[in-house]
């Protein structure tokens, strides 16, 4: 997982202890902070924006016409807007 990647070694032993100790809310809270901390939000954000760019590149290359891949694109913008 990404976040252990990013973590220091103190924010990883809590994110573990939190993933085997903590249960229900506790547990997802506890994984929220410590995933702010470190950032991964902007991370994730950032893959995505790259992913995104990368297939509008590959859509530019396929030959059909523009109308025919609408409804793709539109999908692909309304998942680059979403929260969650």
């Amino acid at each position: 997982m990404k976040a252990y990647e990013l973590a220091s070694d103190n924010q990883s032993k809590e994110l573990e202890e939190a993933m085997t100790n903590l249960k229900g809310n506790d547990r997802i809270e506890k994984a929220k902070q410590i995933f702010d901390e470190i950032g991964v939000k902007s991370y994730a954000e950032e893959v995505k924006s790259q992913y995104y760019n990368e297939a509008l590149k590959n859509m530019n290359t396929i030959d059909v016409p523009d109308e025919n891949k609408a409804s793709l694109l539109g999908l692909a913008q309304f998942l680059m807007k979403r929260d969650h």
